[in-house]
């Protein structure tokens, strides 16, 4: 098996009545492109027509692909530490359903692996494109959610917007990821404002409704974006104290009766003692500009050494940037890397 180890899954998930061959000129542009050798390619497939013949299948809804996507993300992506989605149209609208589900269920945990969502000409409040002759075709569960100003969309975008987008902190029902959204230029499918919404890091690409995904070269305006969020998802996201919980830092947290999924933390009130003095003194020096220090704390299992740091640095560097190698290998990874720089807390 092929080891992932410092690679990108990004997904790729394309529109309606279309397929994975949405992302071949991405695809091939990002194999062929050294800089990306981190990046590997999964596009994920669902059903999708104007119309099901078929007489024993019917076409998902927008629910059911959202629940496909994400055995996708825990199957043929479970190797990959670090994620992007990519999605053209309503592929949007899949991704978005997706996050709104999942913390619905209280696991936006499960989603902090998710570095990044780039969306082109998303359908975020619907198009009316032709909407009179698309009232005329047999039901369509996607057709129906594409329409303007569709409640579910609204929905599940209210929950992204401020559960994602505006989160501060991960927990069961929040997780915050960078979202890109990008309009086409000549897009009269998808127009501007129902692609912008209500995003806040919005753009505007050359080409429409097809063209804004089939970059033809490494210098094309879409693929100058998209690689620009995949080289910043490389990175490990930005933690700080504030970010994290107690939990997560491995400080043991107090036996309660019964816990909360979206509980930040419960810890006893902290008693200094004499060698929290001690661990001050060292590492004020160095978070004052002066040299980098090397702290070890020592001692006897469950007598506070992970405690006494988190409230050390909780007092003195609430701000800066933390990072939390699980490994030697991920540890050297940051390194050669250069992603240890001045102020930061590992």
């Amino acid at each position: 098996m092929t080891s992932t180890h410092g690679q990108l899954g990004v997904v790729f998930v394309h529109g309606f009545n279309a397929g994975p061959d949405t992302w071949n000129k991405f695809v091939e542009l990002i194999e062929s492109d050294p800089d990306l050798s981190f990046v590997a390619p999964l596009p994920f497939k669902y059903a999708t027509s104007l119309v099901s013949l078929h007489p024993l299948r019917r076409l998902p809804t927008i629910d059911t692909i959202a629940d496909s996507l994400r055995t996708f993300l825990e199957t043929k992506a479970s190797d990959f530490q670090a994620l992007a989605l990519v999605s053209h149209s309503q592929g949007g609208l899949v991704i978005q359903r997706y996050l709104a589900r999942m913390l619905g269920k209280g696991l936006g945990k499960d989603l902090s692996r998710i570095r990044r969502i780039v969306m082109f000409a998303c359908p975020n409040t619907g198009s009316d494109l032709a909407l009179a002759l698309r009232k005329l075709l047999p039901s369509n569960p996607q057709e129906l959610e594409l329409r303007p100003f569709t409640e579910s969309i609204n929905d599940a975008q209210s929950i992204v917007i401020n559960q994602i987008v505006n989160a501060q902190a991960l927990s069961g029902s929040t997780c915050p990821i960078p979202i890109a959204v990008y309009v086409g230029e000549e897009d009269k499918i998808v127009p501007p404002a129902s692609a912008r919404a209500v995003f806040k890091d919005a753009g505007a690409l050359p080409g429409d409704h097809s063209s804004i995904v089939r970059p033809d070269s490494h210098q094309h305006r879409s693929y100058a974006a998209l690689k620009h969020a995949l080289e910043e998802a490389k990175a490990p996201p930005t933690e700080t104290l504030q970010t994290l919980t107690a939990e997560m830092l491995e400080v043991h947290t107090s036996a309660l009766p019964s816990r909360s999924p979206d509980s930040i933390e419960a810890l006893t009130p902290y008693l200094a003692r004499g060698h929290d003095a001690a661990l001050r003194q060292v590492l004020t020096p160095a978070l004052d500009n002066g040299p980098s220090v090397l702290a070890v704390l020592t001692g006897e299992s469950s007598t506070g050494k992970t405690r006494a740091l988190y409230e050390a640095l909780r007092d003195l560097a609430p701000t800066r940037p933390l990072l939390r190698p699980a490994t030697a290998e991920d540890l050297l990874d940051l390194i050669e890397g250069r992603q240890i720089r001045s102020g930061t807390v590992v």
